[in-house]
Order: structure tokens, then sequence, then C-alpha cells
């Protein structure tokens, strides 16, 4: 199967284009940057969701789960998308002690980046999580807003905390 990287082979360095590497936390008090850099980076392509019967009131498509990072206009319209394993359900690799491991949920505050393009319309972040029901996520610790689905944070794309 060929994956956004292979489309990545035989391109310029003159493809980069520019972005925004935003480093983040999420504790239980919600997201917050710890650092905004403005880079020059091949990303890739946005991803589409087909549209049956339009957006929720997130703006999350209604028959999509998982987790995804968007770039909205000022009008809040997508202007980037990107699906992305959930950071906030964050796992660790634990020796058995046998020579083999396991996945285990770890606890605390997480700290994971997302890369996004720098888009002369683009004003905000937004981290989306959707899931078919809420009970989805009651077996997984997760971390941050304690919202199984819809918006989960709003973040500047250039500057402040967001909203």
């Amino acid at each position: 199967m060929k994956g956004w990287s292979d489309t990545l082979v035989g391109m310029a360095d003159n493809d980069a284009e520019p972005a925004v590497r935003l480093t983040l936390t999420a504790d239980d008090e919600g997201v917050r940057v710890l650092d905004r850099r403005r880079l020059s980076k091949r990303l890739p392509p946005s991803d589409l969701f087909a549209e049956s019967g339009g957006n929720d009131a997130s703006g999350s498509p209604p028959q999509r789960s998982g987790f995804w990072v968007e770039v909205r206009d000022r009008a809040d319209r997508v202007r980037y998308r990107r699906v992305l394993a959930d950071p906030l359900v964050p796992r660790i690799e634990v020796s058995n002690g046998d020579g083999t491991f396991t996945n285990q949920p770890a606890a605390g505050p997480v700290t994971f980046s997302v890369l996004v393009p720098d888009l002369a319309d683009g004003e905000e972040v937004v981290l989306v999580r959707d899931t078919p029901t809420a009970a989805s996520l009651r077996s997984v610790t997760t971390v941050g807003p304690r919202r199984a689905t819809g918006e989960l944070a709003r973040l500047s794309l250039r500057t402040g905390e967001g909203r």
C-alpha cells in the first residue's frame, strides 16, 4: 500500500512549504501550547472526509471516529485536516521480565507536537476527537479534557493560547 510518505519521494527541497510545529501539553486542566515554531517542511496532503449529511455542531463529520487536527480560517472553515493517532490516550511499553513487552496506559500529563501548514488564511488549530459513543473511551485512560467526543482544544496558529 502506498502511503503519503511515498508521494514525497523525488520531491525537490523547494517543495517544502511554510509550516508551524506546535508543541503541546495536556493534563486534566486542558491543552496548552509550550512552543510554536515556524519552519519549512514537506507536509502530507489534507485528509478529506466524505461529508454525508453535513457536519455536527463541533464541525466534526458525523460518520468518522478518531482523532484529528485541523487548521481553520476566520470563518471557521476547515482549511487543512490531518488524522493522527490520539496523543491523549498515552501508552507505554513495559517489560514483563521474560523478554516480552506489554503496552499499558500511562498516567500524568502528556507532551506531543503537531505539524500543520502555515496557511495565509489559517487562524486556529483545532484538536478534535470523535467516537461512536462516549462508552468507547471508558475502558482507556485519557489525558486532557474529559470529553470523549467533539472539539478538545482551539489554539491560535500564530500567538497566544487560544480559546
